[in-house]
């Protein structure tokens, strides 16, 4: 699958927050006034907007109960729709205002996991202009070629239309070493 071409719409620089300052000066900086807002529909869907989790598997109800409909590859969680994340092709376009790809499985041979390329391609035709993509992640220190690296796919994002906010979270699990990485894009082309 070849990568989109880079596009015409200004989309600013890739902002990258490694941790959340506490002053209260910065909380009008743009990138945290996003993510403030995405967290609020995280917690409630609002009534005039359309959303949807992909990877919903055993949090489905949860989802459903915030106003989110639901995506799910196994039939057993009882997801709105039951698709594999790298074919979305049966979901019409231009439909969502979110879309959540939370701690989905990654895979660049997409037989077991979502490719990260084909998530971008498949999401950017589902997704209206102006909506927003929410990907989380859980990066671990051990090299796991599966997961995007952070810097590279903010990149992928810009070229795919997306005005991109990286927040890097700090570790947790000790001894295991896990990181979150939460990719937010706005797409403007």
């Amino acid at each position: 699958m070849s990568e989109r071409p880079k596009p015409k719409v200004n989309l600013g620089p890739i902002a990258i927050i490694f941790q959340r300052p506490t002053k209260t000066d910065i909380s009008q900086w743009e990138p945290l006034q996003t993510i403030d807002y995405l967290h609020k529909i995280m917690e409630q869907m609002s009534e005039d907007k359309i959303g949807l989790v992909l990877g919903s598997g055993p949090n489905t109800l949860k989802w459903k109960k915030r106003g989110w409909l639901t995506l799910d590859i196994d039939p057993c969680y009882q997801a709105d729709f039951v698709l594999d994340a790298n074919h979305l092709e049966s979901i019409s376009q231009n439909q969502f205002d979110f879309i959540l790809a939370e701690y989905i499985s990654f895979d660049s041979s997409a037989k077991r996991g979502v490719s990260s390329i084909c998530l971008l391609n498949q999401v950017n035709k589902i997704l209206r202009i102006g909506g927003e993509l929410i990907i989380k992640t859980a990066h671990k220190e051990t090299n796991n070629l599966n997961l995007p690296n952070k810097y590279e796919y903010a990149q992928l994002m810009r070229n795919y239309g997306f005005k991109t906010i990286v927040e890097v979270g700090s570790f947790h699990n000790i001894g295991r070493g896990e990181q979150t990485i939460t990719y937010y894009g706005k797409k403007l082309s």
